[in-house]
């Protein structure tokens, strides 16, 4: 009986000794935009940190009208071989699909039976959006234009998109064709990775092979000839789109100062503004060129903090930094002061290896949570086997558990005497009846 009540107490001493680990969210800051913006949804980001800056009813669904043509460019360059090479055949069925769409053509139907380059047809595709060269490109490279919409769909399921669709590659309305702000955001920064993208989507002005007259962008923010009022000298891209379900759309990029960012409008009323998504896109990089700067918030050369480390063999701390270079934007106004870093760290134990990421560190601006960012350990800390054992030896016995434990072990033990004493009395009692008795 001694033997089973001593193995229950030491599979319970292993239970008590198991540790937990706690995991803290991060957390997020917004900036408010105190101008006017006509655009109904909108999202802009930088391309230098990725922060976004500003953004309105963006995973809201609307229709992408014709920067759906930028999904299109993508399958393209990533399904074509040569792009300045490989030639594509204008048919006249492909183009006939259009009649009475009333769409914007890049002058292909005066090609039927040329074979174009595919670098061509991408040109025809993204400056005046013809929707000629979006479906010459879809037959080219899919064999239909429905094989080509179902990679499309593909990509954006790869891409993370959640409330995208497409049932065309040229952005003509359809009630099952429509995306987010968030959703064509992930398309277009991915765009801007591919093949000649950034080359086509900032270029204003392009003649094809053998053709007397150029092609001309529709969006007038990259176009110093054309733009007139709309023109912008910090404008390094940009794709539109417009039907009468859509609105106007707008994909753009700007540049100033080594500061870029890229914005993504959907459903601006027309009859509101004729061009507001440029407007707005205007208005949004000034406000951005003129508000931020690149702050270094942590380095991973400068300790943000000197922790305590139990069991180790040393001096019981380890000094602790970013995992990597913490750089933000933030205001050109932001003070030193403005900004608070708060370890989140859980205690800490031998061993621990040099980079190993120990917590969590929370920056705050202005007193409000902005971001966090993981910290690591800038030196091994070795264990001392004998602080562990006594530590955690120590841990166990002064545990509740372990004096509840130790109560109902006593409170057995007692028992357990009580019951041998009595049984022993008994016995004794008897031998001496058994004695008198003789």
């Amino acid at each position: 009986m001694k033997r089973k009540l001593l193995g229950i107490f030491s599979c319970i001493l292993m239970i008590a000794v198991l540790a937990s680990m706690a995991v803290m969210p991060a957390s997020a800051y917004t900036y408010e935009y105190d101008g006017e913006i006509v655009s109904s949804s909108v999202v802009m980001k930088s391309l230098d940190t990725g922060e976004i800056l500003y953004s309105k009813d963006a995973d809201t669904v609307r229709y992408p009208a014709s920067i759906t043509k930028i999904m299109t460019y993508i399958i393209v360059a990533e399904n074509v071989t040569d792009i300045e090479n490989e030639r594509a055949e204008i048919k006249q069925e492909i183009i006939s699909m259009l009649d009475g769409t009333g769409s914007s053509m890049s002058g292909l139907q005066e090609k039927i039976g040329q074979s174009i380059t595919i670098k061509d047809l991408l040109y025809c595709l993204m400056l005046p959006s013809g929707n000629d060269a979006a479906l010459v490109l879809a037959d080219y490279v899919a064999g239909s234009v429905d094989g080509f919409v179902d990679m499309m769909n593909e990509k954006a399921v790869e891409l993370g998109c959640e409330n995208t669709h497409f049932m065309n590659p040229h952005g003509l309305h359809d009630p099952n064709h429509y995306t987010t702000a968030n959703d064509m955001m992930k398309i277009s920064e991915y765009a801007l990775g591919t093949y000649m993208y950034k080359e086509i989507f900032g270029t204003a002005t392009y003649y094809c092979e053998g053709d007397d007259y150029p092609v001309y962008t529709s969006n007038k923010m990259i176009d110093e000839n054309r733009g007139e009022d709309l023109y912008y000298p910090y404008a390094t891209g940009g794709k539109t789109g417009f039907t009468d379900e859509a609105g106007r759309c707008l994909v753009a990029t700007a540049e100033k100062d080594g500061y870029s960012y890229i914005v993504v409008e959907l459903y601006a009323d027309p009859f509101v503004s004729y061009m507001a998504t440029m407007t707005d896109a205007r208005d949004l990089f000034n406000w951005a060129f003129d508000t931020f700067e690149l702050r270094e918030v942590a380095m991973t050369d400068v300790p943000v903090c000197n922790e305590p480390v139990k069991y180790s063999s040393g001096d019981g701390n380890v000094l602790l930094s970013a995992e990597s270079n913490f750089i933000t934007l933030m205001p050109v106004d932001t003070k030193d002061t403005d900004i608070e870093i708060i370890p989140q760290i859980e205690e800490l134990q031998a061993p621990i290896n040099a980079g190993d990421v120990v917590g969590t560190a929370l920056v705050k601006y202005k007193g409000e949570d902005y971001a966090t960012f993981n910290l690591v350990a800038t030196e091994t800390v070795e264990r001392s086997d004998l602080m562990f054992f006594l530590g955690t030896f120590g841990s166990v016995v002064l545990s509740p558990w372990f004096v509840i434990l130790a109560v109902v072990f006593v409170c057995l033990l007692l028992v357990y005497i009580i019951v041998v004493k009595t049984l022993s009395n008994r016995n004794n009692a008897r031998v001496k009846q058994y004695r008198d008795f003789k």
